[in-house]
């Protein structure tokens, strides 16, 4: 037994000598680090319309002035804001018929029955006739810098002829939204 103690002695003064030995490390109580933590928001923009189409049955020599309208509807997160245009999808600003060869040209101004004409209203346009480049119906610079969405009623007056044609008259027209 004696052999087992004094091995036990042995072991006890060689590690208690080995702690002795080592280093002592300091370590400190708390430390920071910073993180920055970054996120890249991109400028988005978008353009819709309560309907991509609006029709109303008229008499020759007539007037409608409330009938057709879409309601376009943009929303942006950009800072600086937005600019909605429009213009005709083609070189014809006038509408036509594939029954007759007959036209209801756009004109500007206030229609009148028995005088053939289309125009368009709305945002900052007025009685406005399309054409081929494109006009600014509306442009919001976003002063609070924020999100917006807005919505811009547009109103297409027609008046036709005394004699117009009897056909479905049409034309195609295209808004664009754009961010500033």
């Amino acid at each position: 037994m004696s052999k087992i103690k004094n091995a036990v002695v042995a072991l006890g003064v060689a590690t208690a000598l080995g702690i002795a030995t080592l280093p002592i490390a300091t370590f400190a109580a708390s430390d920071t680090q910073s993180v920055v933590v970054k996120v890249n928001v991109k400028s988005v923009i978008a353009l819709a319309a309560d309907s991509n189409s609006t029709e109303v049955t008229m008499t020759p020599s007539s007037v409608n002035t409330t009938g057709l309208k879409t309601k376009l509807t943009v929303a942006t997160n950009n800072k600086n804001g937005y600019k909605l245009t429009v213009k005709d999808a083609d070189s014809t600003t006038a509408m036509t018929s594939t029954d007759t060869t007959e036209t209801i040209p756009a004109v500007g101004g206030t229609l009148t029955a028995g005088t053939a004409g289309w125009n368009l209203s709305g945002g900052d346009l007025t009685k406005v006739a399309v054409t081929t480049s494109d006009q600014i119906v509306r442009t919001n610079t976003n002063a609070a810098h924020t999100g917006i969405q807005e919505d811009i009623q547009m109103t297409y007056d027609v008046a036709t002829g005394a004699a117009q044609a009897q056909g479905t008259y049409q034309d195609t027209i295209v808004y664009t939204a754009t961010t500033l």
